[in-house]
């Protein structure tokens, strides 16, 4: 079933983090394109080539809004996926972003935004994060 529409954008909380330990807040993802129309978008992030957390799924959008927070200790990907809602079923991918952390070199808190690219070269929309 959809989940209910926000009543307006995310509000930005900065949560306290573990020492040693990057805290990321996965926003939203916008103009997603699926090859069977309306996706039904989630996300995977992974720090390095490990420590795989799961968003929920936002149900028949383009533009899904998570606002869900992950900890992390490493590099950042984020992989988007098109459930198709059924347990035997395969998810299709909508593409993967890498978002560079060097703005946390300057400051505490950065707001981060990386191209969705489909088989690494697609680009098929935005995802947005707070770390």
């Amino acid at each position: 079933p959809p989940a209910p529409a926000p009543a307006g954008p995310p509000q930005v909380q900065v949560q306290p983090a573990s020492q040693g330990v990057l805290l990321v807040r996965l926003f939203s993802a916008m103009k997603l394109r699926s090859a069977n129309g309306l996706p039904d978008p989630y996300a995977e992030v992974r720090l390095g080539n490990h420590c795989v957390v799961r968003s929920s799924v936002q149900w028949r959008t383009r533009d899904p809004i998570w606002d869900e927070s992950f900890e992390f200790a490493e590099p950042l990907c984020i992989s988007l996926y098109d459930t198709d809602g059924r347990f035997d079923a395969v998810d299709d991918s909508l593409g993967e972003a890498t978002l560079d952390l060097s703005p946390l070199h300057s400051c505490c808190v950065a707001a981060l935004s990386g191209t969705v690219l489909y088989m690494r070269t697609q680009p098929r929309g935005q995802v947005n994060v707070l770390v």
